[in-house]
Order: C-alpha cells, then structure tokens, then sequence
C-alpha cells in the first residue's frame, strides 16, 4: 500500500478566494484535493469560510490548520507580512454562499499525519518555510509540491518578498512543482536547472456554473445597469492597479489611438488605494482621458461587467497565465494582451484574441483602435476564445491533471 493512500493532504496559502487571481485560483485547487484528501487541512493567514460547494461539486472534508506562534513569528521574522484583509478583520470569500468548515474531525493532535503538502504560490512559500524552518526539520516522509502561479518577470520590477535569486532557491527546495503555464515551466526549468521530470503543468480555471449564469443574462441590461452607452465601445481592465498589471501602459496606449479611432471609455476594477496607484489617478485629473476612464476599486460584479463590457486590456509586464483572460474567453470577451509569458497559451494571435509586442504603446494603440472600430472582429475573437476555453481550460480538464498530478506525487486517495 502507497505510504500516502488516503492520509490528510495539506495545503498552504496565504490566503483563500480572495480578490487576487492566485487566492481565486486556490480554491480551485483545494476543491480538486479534497476530492481526494482523506482530510484538507488549510493553513493560510486568514482562516476564512469555505463555500459549500463549487461548480456543483461538494468539497470534501476539510479543516483549518492553525498557524503556531513560532510559525507567525518566523514568517514575520523573513518579511512575510500578513494580508490587509488580515489586518481589517474583513471576511474575504462569502459571495453570498453560507460558507461552513467540515463536522466530526479528529482534533489535530490525534488526527493522523500528513505526508503531502501543496503550497499555493512563491507568496506563500515563506507560510511553508516557517512551518518547516529547515528542510531536514520536516517529517522524513512528507513530501511537499509547489504551485508555480508566478513568472520570472514577476521579479524584474515592483518590490517584492523575495528577489529571483530567492525565488528560484525557493523552487529547488520543492519535490515537485506544478507550474500554471507550460512557457513559464520551461523558463523557470532552464533558469534554475530544474529537473523536468519533477515538473508537470496544470493551467487555471474559472467558476463555470457562475459563468453560465451571467451568460444566460440580458447583455442589452446589463450595459444599462453599469452605464455604459449603446453606441459607445467600452473596454475593461482587471486589476490590482500595479507596476506590473501597467494601467500606465493602458492608458498611454489609449492617448495613442490614432486620429479618428472611435473613442473607447474603460474602467479599472481592482484595489486602487495603493501610493502608485493614488498618483495615477491623480495624474489623469484635468486631462483629456479623465471622461473616459473610471477606476472603480474593487467590485462584487466582475464576470457580470466583463460580460456587458466590449473588450478586455491587458497591460502587463508580468503575467504567468493570468485568471482574468480566462474569465474573458469563458465569456467570449475579445482580449487585447501583450504577447508575454503564458499569454500566447491562452490567446492565438488574430484567431483568439489580438497580441501586441510587450510594451508597445504604438501597437497596443493600433490592436485597440481595430477592436473600437469593427464590432465583427471583437464578436468573432471572442466566439474564438470561448471555444479554445471549453477545448483546453475546463474544470474537468484541471481536475483530471490534478488527479494524475497527485497520482505522479505517489498519493493515491
């Protein structure tokens, strides 16, 4: 019998289905382990609630695990800095669902150990190093799997917890790694000599059951709802408003467009409060752009915008396999992106979705100025997106990989 059949699975993460693409991706993953986990045990900053079920599939039995003050001190102690919401005492996943943690569990001191552990992201890494502050501290059999939602690029430009140095000292030290984008695996495995055959690729997903219920909605109401105009084109981008997300770059794409391109209105939905991003907003005031852009922080309404909206832009600098264009073509949105790290897996230039050279404002002025002026393009492009979405990227499809994934760890549950 494998060491592993059925014993607890423990999944680390700094936090769970929050506003953020990884934390959102999270629960994804914990959905698929507690499939199989005789017991998921969650060890993250904020122990919030898990919804009932997702997608139309129950989660199987799960528990917190609480972090001991010598792990909150060591991760303090090596910069990790718990999350805002840590901070507000503000709850960050309900979505109107009454969220519930599993009944009848054996308190963790008699409940039996795990021998697998996944840790969600280099930002949640620092959790993992502070439970085990030593690699040779950690039991014997526990065999531990990394999952890589980051680029190397991630670590080119904004402050961050850790440099590139770090980040791939942190991948070596890992039995496995699950990378969401096949390019990023590939550049990480080169990059730090990693060994290929401890790697494997599982991309994103979205809320699909969420999905077919803003599809079913009145398109024609929900322009109304949000203000956007019947003859106006209206674009959005999805956010933290960041160095690397570059709404800088977006907007000097739209001051771009070329003399009598049709004007494109676009919002910012994402967290805004940030000095960066204060000194964005503060720089459009009094321009020429500032009746056309609105930065609308964070929203409940994200799928249902993206689907009323004309086209998704994408300004980053650094992108490994980005949720919000998945999001886009499971909703047959037309996405504009640069041709950057995993996007050209999700997107195929001119079939899919229009790609431009990374930070070019003149041809991301030119891809936008085509979307604005030929709805047909934008209806095909995305027609296209969800097509390729529902042929690569379904739920299904994530929790097959995870099965084999787990099954290649050695756990067979």
């Amino acid at each position: 019998m494998n060491l592993m059949t059925r014993s607890p699975i423990v999944f680390t993460t700094r936090v769970l289905g929050g506003s953020t693409g990884v934390s959102q991706a999270g629960l994804d993953i914990a959905l698929a382990l507690s499939q199989r986990a005789s017991v998921l045990r969650v060890r993250a900053w904020v122990p919030t609630h898990l919804p009932r079920e997702l997608d139309g599939r129950a989660f199987g039995p799960c528990e917190w695990l609480p972090m001991s003050p010598w792990t909150v001190a060591q991760a303090l102690r090596h910069g990790e800095a718990p999350p805002r919401a840590l901070l507000t005492h503000t709850a960050l996943f309900e979505r109107g669902v009454r969220g519930r943690l599993s009944a009848g569990l054996l308190p963790l001191a008699a409940a039996p150990t795990a021998k697998l552990e996944i840790v969600n992201g280099l930002g949640a890494h620092r959790l993992f190093a502070a439970a085990w502050p030593a690699r040779k501290a950690r039991p014997s059999d526990l065999v531990s799997a990394l999952v890589v939602h980051e680029s190397p690029r991630h670590f080119d430009s904004a402050p961050r917890r850790m440099d590139l140095a770090q980040a791939l000292q942190a991948l070596r030290s890992y039995d496995y790694r699950v990378f969401v984008s096949e390019r990023g695996q590939k550049e990480w495995e080169q990059l730090g000599n990693l060994d290929a055959a401890r790697s494997t690729y599982i991309p994103n997903c979205v809320q699909e059951k969420r999905v077919l219920t803003v599809l079913s909605s009145s398109r024609t109401e929900l322009r109304k709802r949000f203000g956007y105009g019947a003859g106006d084109v209206h674009a959005l981008c999805v956010g933290r408003v960041s160095t690397r997300k570059g709404q800088d770059f977006v907007l000097a794409s739209l001051r771009a467009m070329p003399p009598g391109a049709p004007p494109v209105c676009l919002d910012f939905l994402g967290d805004c409060r940030s000095d960066w991003a204060r000194a964005l907003i503060a720089g459009l005031r009094g321009s020429g752009l500032a009746s056309q852009v609105r930065f609308l922080g964070n929203v409940n309404d994200v799928y249902e915008r993206m689907y009323a909206a004309d086209a998704l832009l994408v300004g980053s600098r650094a992108e490994a396999f980005p949720l919000v264009v998945v999001e886009a073509m499971a909703l047959g949105m037309c996405v504009v992106a640069p041709d950057i790290d995993g996007l050209r897996e999700q997107i195929v230039d001119e079939e899919t979705g229009l790609l431009f050279g990374a930070e070019s404002v003149a041809e991301f002025a030119g891809c936008l100025s085509r979307v604005a002026r030929d709805a047909r393009l934008r209806e095909r492009l995305g027609v296209a997106g969800r097509a390729r979405y529902l042929e690569r990227f379904t739920r299904d499809r994530q929790w097959a990989r995870w099965n084999s994934a787990l099954q290649w760890m050695g756990y067979e549950g």
